[in-house]
């Protein structure tokens, strides 16, 4: 648990624990370190993760964290956050993408890797925990996205 006076702290959730929303032409392996989605054809899905959270008086929002790989024409399209009901980020084509080219066995040390940092505008007050929403997009079949690690960056100040 962060200390709530230290001002701010990222949260993370590790790759394997998303939850693919609708498995349909999609190939769900978690492999190692990672989680990868294969699509069996042109294709997308939300991918749900759900962050540990840290709510005080002042807590508030300030980025989403992504570290992950594509290969073909994979991308992460689009970032919902979701504090209960409530809607905290709406983001939308993004085409979040570091194309490696044709499906091949990762780097050992995840230097594969890149991490994405969607910045919040105005961040939102988060009074509950909070879940994060990756729509992953597929153009053709063996399309994928590995990714190893989901974030929140919040602070509390």
């Amino acid at each position: 648990m962060a200390d709530p006076h230290l001002g701010g702290a990222q949260f993370w959730v590790h790759g394997h624990s998303g939850r693919l929303q609708t498995a349909h032409l999609w190939r769900t392996e978690v492999i190692g370190y990672y989680l990868r989605l294969k699509a069996e054809g042109p294709n997308e899905a939300w991918l749900h993760y759900a962050p540990p959270t840290i709510v005080t008086p002042h807590t508030r929002l300030t980025s989403v964290l992504i570290e992950m790989v594509t290969l073909g024409g994979a991308r992460v399209d689009k970032v919902h956050v979701w504090a209960g009901a409530r809607q905290l980020v709406l983001e939308d084509d993004l085409g979040l993408s570091s194309d490696k080219g044709e499906a091949t066995h990762l780097d050992e040390e995840g230097l594969d890797f890149g991490r994405f940092e969607i910045k919040v505008n105005d961040p939102p007050p988060v009074r509950t925990g909070v879940a994060v929403s990756l729509l992953i997009v597929a153009k053709a079949r063996l399309d994928a996205v590995a990714i190893s690690a989901v974030g929140l960056s919040l602070t509390t100040e």
